[in-house]
């Protein structure tokens, strides 16, 4: 039963990462990004509200970053905390 149960699980992750590859090709084909930024405004509201203010973005690209410092997706980053 475990088995079965496993290989059940197995099936629909890869059914997941298929469809999930078609709309990735797809928004590639269509020449449309899925990388959003946080709004400077919204990204401003939010340090005063909490009254936090980061040092690095984190999660972010050359066109999109919030703040001076910045990491992207292509940079290999240890974090050490």
């Amino acid at each position: 039963m475990l088995y079965l149960l496993w290989q059940e699980i197995e099936i629909q992750e890869e059914r997941q990462d298929k469809m999930k590859s078609r709309s990735v090709q797809h928004l590639h084909s269509i020449n449309v990004q899925d990388e959003y930024g946080t709004p400077s405004e919204l990204f401003q509201n939010i340090c005063k509200k909490y009254n936090i203010y980061p040092q690095i973005d984190v999660c972010a690209s050359k066109t999109n970053h919030v703040l001076p410092n910045y990491i992207t997706k292509e940079k290999i980053v240890l974090v050490i905390l």
